[in-house]
Parts: structure tokens; sequence; C-alpha cells
């Protein structure tokens, strides 16, 4: 693993990782051994810490510390609560990784293997991960539509526990609707009440969404993708707009102001003193019809995944393998899958070639300790991650401490006293800012073993 950088998904913080170019199609998955969670404020890690509502929850071992499950929120009448809960279980939050950018948004399976998401959330995809309420699989794009900012992903295996039902009709004008999605960094379903107004154009300059309608709610921008849903739990609609930036600094702001110009309304020209201020980080909630949806799907249901996006700079895939490393949590924590889809999206981009991808996911504080992407590309040089173990995490708020199971592949040039094999337990730390998570420090924990 080696090194981290710190995110921040508050707004885009643009890594100069070079341009990019198509990289050969590496379909990968990533399957976690965790129950299915709940839909609640905090993900669901086990059976007895759903009973709970304390302020620590654990694995069958106990030894887990960190969040406990929260009460579902939903910020509007009650009767959304039970909506969320029989929805909640289709619903993803995705992890996309590209050249020189970092975002998360919301999305839904439609399908056993096929998810449905904003466009700007998965446009320059070279690194793909997506949480669901069986654990993490990758993914890759099928289709993006830029007429109406709805993208179609294919996970690896078929996964889907839940799929959502698509409505029938036309924008519901003026009822109410459930916004679900995943605003708060991690895999912590929310559902905002709103009520459907006006037909709208949103042009957001390469992604339009020539049919759409503004709700009265404003949300944060990694409900992105997410669905709207109606009393019944159809879908209505889909979460269009920019996706939440994953960085250090607050300079998505644009993106957030090209909404509001073409909604009519007054872009803003003054951050506020803190960038983490949640006001600034909501913007209006503009939803595409279902129908605009149902199409794309029954263009894209059986067409091709496009192939991943290859940055400059990037390398042949080590071993001639792309696939990405398979993930298995072994800990209850609430943020267990979190903490699998960060390394996932690392381990992914590694084994395809993209190494200042898999480096833009470390912390400033990890690469300068790593010294430099160079050095760091030598050390990885070789390595294929094949499968990782993340067996304990400690911890809460915006730093946890994983114990960590590493099992890379060598090639002949670079085997450890003649293995082509081998395993690594490690210590990492990780660090939550805004909506993604940053490795920010790897500390071996003794000398690697044969598998």
């Amino acid at each position: 693993m080696g090194g981290a950088r710190v995110l921040t998904v508050v707004a885009a913080t643009a890594l100069s990782l070079g341009g990019c170019s198509l990289l050969p199609p590496a379909p990968v998955v990533v399957t976690v051994d965790a129950p299915a969670p709940a839909v609640t404020g905090v993900v669901a890690p086990t059976p007895s810490a759903r009973a709970s509502s304390g302020s620590s929850s654990g694995d069958a071992s106990g030894r887990d510390e960190g969040p406990g499950v929260e009460k579902p929120y939903v910020s509007g009448s009650r009767a959304w609560t039970e909506v969320a809960e029989r929805t909640g279980p289709a619903l993803v939050r995705i992890d996309v990784a590209g050249c020189d950018t970092r975002v998360v948004g919301s999305g839904c399976f439609v399908a056993d293997d096929l998810v449905v998401t904003a466009g700007h959330v998965a446009t320059g995809a070279s690194a793909l991960s997506v949480q669901y309420a069986g654990g993490v699989v990758s993914a890759l794009v099928v289709g993006i539509d830029r007429t109406s900012d709805v993208a179609v992903l294919r996970t690896a295996t078929p996964v889907a526990p839940a799929k959502v039902r698509l409505a029938g009709s036309g924008a519901p004008a003026r009822k109410a609707v459930g916004l679900l999605g995943f605003p708060l960094g991690s895999f912590d379903l929310r559902a905002t009440e709103a009520t459907a107004g006006r037909g709208v154009a949103v042009d957001y300059g390469s992604i339009k969404a020539t049919e759409a309608f503004v709700t009265d709610a404003r949300v944060n921008d990694a409900v992105t993708g997410g669905p709207a849903v109606d009393a019944s739990g159809a879908v209505v609609g889909l979460l269009t707009g920019p996706a939440l930036w994953v960085s250090g600094l607050d300079t998505s702001a644009d993106g957030r102001n090209a909404k509001l110009e073409a909604l009519g309304q007054r872009p803003r020209t003054k951050r506020p003193a803190t960038t983490a201020d949640p006001a600034w980080l909501r913007s209006p909630a503009v939803v595409v019809p279902a129908a605009a949806v149902a199409a794309d799907v029954a263009r894209w249901r059986d067409a091709p995944s496009r192939d991943l996006l290859e940055c400059y700079g990037d390398v042949a895939p080590p071993l001639g393998d792309s696939r990405a490393p398979t993930v298995e949590v072994r800990s209850g924590h609430s943020y267990a899958r979190d903490v699998a889809a960060a390394i996932s999206l690392q381990g992914q981009a590694l084994n395809t070639g993209s190494d200042e991808v898999a480096f833009a996911v470390f912390t400033p504080d990890q690469q300068d300790r790593l010294e430099g992407l160079e050095t760091w590309r030598e050390d990885q040089a070789g390595r294929h991650w094949d499968h990782v173990t993340v067996r304990r995490l400690v911890g809460s708020g915006d730093v946890v401490d994983a114990s960590v199971e590493l099992r890379t592949r060598l090639d002949a040039a670079h085997r450890v006293e003649g293995r082509s094999c081998v395993v690594q337990e490690q210590q990492v730390q990780l660090r939550r800012s805004g909506g993604g998570w940053l490795i920010h420090r790897v500390t071996d924990a003794g000398p690697a073993r044969p598998c």
C-alpha cells in the first residue's frame, strides 16, 4: 500500500496528473464479506450492533471500536423513513478516481449488474468503486448520456441485493418526493423530503439535462446520482448535477454556480470563512425524469462496457493482469466498507498501471513520506495486488486505524527470496475529509510471509 493523501470532499482541488487516453477493458470485482446494512444514520456493521444504539460497536470478537448505529435519518415527514428503508438496499455510493479528479456520488441498482447514476459522477473514470448493501464491487462505465446527465455502470459480477422500480409516468409536478443518497462521506443513507416543481433545462457545458424538474430542496452534491422516489418507493427521477469532489480545498464552486445560473438563480461569488460550511455544499435539487433514465437503461442494457481511462505516464499492468484485488472485510466497524472502498480504488488503479491515480489516494503527508510518485512507483514495480483483508478498525470521526492483510503476486524480476506470492500484515491509518477517505500512514507489522 505504502502511503496516503488526506481527502476533502468539499470541492475540487484538481490533482495535476496528466491527460487521459483509453486503457484496455478490465472487468474487476471486489467482494466484501459483510452483512447487508439497514438504512440507518451509519452503516449497520453486524446484527448485534444493529440492536444497539450505544456509542460503540464491534465485530464478533468485540475488538473494533467505533461509532454505533444511529436511527434512520429523514429530513421531512416520518412517512419517508419507511420508504427509505424499503428502497435503501438498492442504493449505492460511488467513488471515482480520474486522471486529475476524485469524486463521490450516489446511484442505484436497476438490474443485477447495472447501476444508474449521474453522468457527472462517472465521467473520466480511471478507477471506479461501488459500495452497496452487500459490500464493495468494482465497475465499468457502459454509457453516459450527455443530454440527460445519466450514466449506466456495470458491476464486475451481478451483486445487487435489491433493485429499484422506475416509475412509468412523467414528472410528479407539485407532489412530494423523497431524495435519497449518501451525503456525509460514508455509507450513511439520508432522505430529504421535497416538492417537485416546474420543468427546467439545465446546461452544465459538456453535459446537459434537457428535460428535468426542479424541487424546493437543497442537497449536498454527494447525493448527485441518487434517486428521487414517490411515496410507493418507485423512482420518479435521478438527481442531476456536479458530483462532490475529493481533495484538500474548496474549488468546485464553479460547478454549483453553473447549476444556479442554469436555474436562473444568482451565483455565489464569495466563499464562507470555512469550506466545510454545510450550507455552502448544498445546491438546488434538480431531477431527471424516470422516463429518460429508463430509455438509457434500455439502450445500454446489453451493450459492452467501456474501457477505463488511462492517464499520461501510466505503465503496463503488472503481470499483465488488470483485475482489481478482491477485498474481504472481517471488521464490524461502521466505516469498514468505506475503508475497503478506498483500498479497492487504489488497488484497481495500481493493477491497471494507473500509478498516478493510485498515488492520489494518499494524503499529501504520506506522499512526502514516500518521497514522491517515482520512488513509490519503483517500490510497487512488478507487484499485483491480489487480495486485501480488512481485519479490524479502531477510531471514529475523521480518523481510523485499520489492521490490513495484503496479498501480492510478484513477477520474476521482483520476487522476495524467490517467492512469487507474499502476504504482508500492515497497520493503515486513513483520514476522511469531506466525502472521501485517504490513506495517511502505512506501517508493516512484521516481515512478509509466503502465501
